[in-house]
């Protein structure tokens, strides 16, 4: 492995270097569900190897799930929505929202080569690590596990709107309703108590001052 790293390390980026040449050509993405794309299919293990380790893929399932978004056509569906090239087939890209800059994406690209031993030729992205030949980015891995290990399936129990989520944010909230309430209840109790003993103690004085006066 370390000698793949470094020769790695002597070679430049495949697809950066075809995504600059193509600039010019005015290149047209469409966007799709994840679920329509023939994309080839990945083990962890081989995933592993081109991430050179797991670091990517355990920032990439956190990627994976904010990227999940609600179907314009279908409800209660979930969707994984890809880009793909309209005069390259063997491109696929997906923008990933910067956890550290509003409005902004990180575009990761992925080509990729069907039916072959080798079956990722490259890919590259738009974040500060996406240019590095040794291992990919996490906004890559995201893309290479969804598409490659996971088949585009998607767990709904996972995703933030799912139905699952919902109720135990809305059990949460209830657990923590009941809370507050006792807490004010027991305030009240506290309260009334305390006027209680004022009182008490006010009546008591009273007593002890008409008594002295009944002596004198």
């Amino acid at each position: 492995m370390a000698t793949q790293m470094l020769q790695k390390c002597q070679t430049t980026n495949p697809v950066q270097l075809r995504l600059l040449e193509l600039l010019e050509t005015k290149l047209q993405w469409k966007k799709y569900d994840a679920q329509l794309l023939i994309f080839p299919e990945l083990t962890e293990q081989e995933l592993r190897n081109l991430c050179y380790g797991t670091y990517q893929i355990k920032q990439a399932k956190s990627y994976i799930r904010e990227h999940l978004t609600q179907s314009p056509l279908v409800d209660n569906d979930i969707e994984f929505i890809i880009e793909l090239c309209a005069q390259y087939d063997d491109l696929v890209r997906v923008r990933f929202e910067s956890r550290h800059c509003n409005n902004k994406n990180h575009i990761a690209t992925v080509q990729f080569k069907l039916y072959t031993e080798s079956p990722i030729s490259g890919w590259y992205c738009t974040c500060t690590s996406g240019w590095r030949d040794v291992g990919c980015c996490a906004h890559v891995a995201a893309l290479l596990w969804h598409l490659g290990v996971q088949r585009a399936n998607i767990n709904e129990n996972t995703h933030p709107l799912s139905a699952d989520h919902l109720f135990a944010s809305i059990d949460d909230s209830m657990q923590f309703s009941e809370v507050e309430e006792s807490d004010e209840e027991q305030d009240d109790n506290d309260n009334d108590n305390h006027v209680y003993s004022v009182a008490s103690n006010s009546t008591d004085s009273d007593n002890s001052t008409s008594g002295e006066e009944v002596v004198d």
